[in-house]
């Protein structure tokens, strides 16, 4: 969350609205299911499990639909060969108002090939802004 749903504020972490006094704690509660329901889908998938990381991955994105979400569910599609969804989803992405560059390099392993399924994953995982090493 980037700005407060109620008024507009810009979010600077905690529980509440610095401005309005609206309470964060179900968006937050939401916002950690979506990013928990990303982790289990990266593993399902790096342990080959197809039909578990596709449910996880779609939950992630019903639950908060952002980039994460999104490229989770692309890899997903990729490994399953859904070319077509792939395809969408990466537009998707691109046309996100909160697309950055770092999620650049997890679309780069997404368009390029395959095998580089976990790499992308591992990059979708960092925080925005900053590289892996």
């Amino acid at each position: 969350m980037k700005t407060c749903p109620t008024c507009g504020a810009t979010y600077g972490g905690g529980l509440s609205c610095h401005r309005c006094k609206t309470a964060f704690h179900e968006i937050l509660a939401v916002e950690d299911a979506a990013s928990e329901q990303r982790r289990l889908a990266l593993l399902a998938l790096d342990g080959g499990r197809m039909g578990e990381a596709r449910r996880h991955a779609e939950r992630a994105c019903i639950l908060h639909r952002t980039q994460d979400s999104l490229v989770a569910l692309a890899l997903v599609a990729l490994r399953d060969r859904d070319y077509f969804e792939v395809v969408n989803l990466w537009r998707e992405i691109r046309q996100s108002p909160d697309y950055d560059d770092s999620k650049k390099m997890a679309l780069a392993a997404i368009e390029s090939e395959p095998g580089s399924r976990v790499a992308a994953a591992r990059l979708t995982a960092q925080p925005a802004g900053s590289l892996p090493s």
